[in-house]
């Protein structure tokens, strides 16, 4: 029974992915990047939905007040990609920008668009 339930949570899990992706993009790209951050929230608030009602997992946030109210950088140790929906409702913002001019996507037209901007980290160079 359990590998039944897990493999339909799979096929409803990226059915939903690729549905709200098909749905969604559009309102995404047009809207302020504010305002877009709706989008991968409640992809993730679907998420819960479905692991709750198909396989019976729920789960309690703890300590999210102590999240800072500025800049901080949210580092999960993961062996999944659990965390990386589980917290996204609660987040009031994310991927932020270490410069104006950076961004995280860059369409065929090689225009940019700020609603997934990104931080950049500079590599050491090799052998130094």
């Amino acid at each position: 029974m359990i590998i039944l339930r897990s493999v339909l949570f799979n096929i409803v899990f990226y059915a939903n992915l690729i549905l709200q992706m098909i749905v969604l993009t559009p309102f995404y790209f047009l809207v302020s990047r504010k305002t877009a951050l709706v989008v991968p929230k409640n992809w993730a608030r679907s998420n819960h939905w479905l692991l709750e009602k198909m396989v019976g997992t729920t789960f309690e946030i703890e300590g999210l007040e102590n999240i800072p109210e500025g800049g901080y950088i949210f580092a999960p140790k993961h062996q999944s990609f659990w965390d990386v929906f589980a917290l996204l409702p609660w987040l009031s913002d994310f991927f932020s920008s270490s410069s104006a001019n950076s961004c995280g996507f860059r369409c065929s037209a090689g225009m940019c668009r700020n609603n997934a901007w990104y931080l950049s980290i500079a590599a050491p160079a090799a052998g130094s």
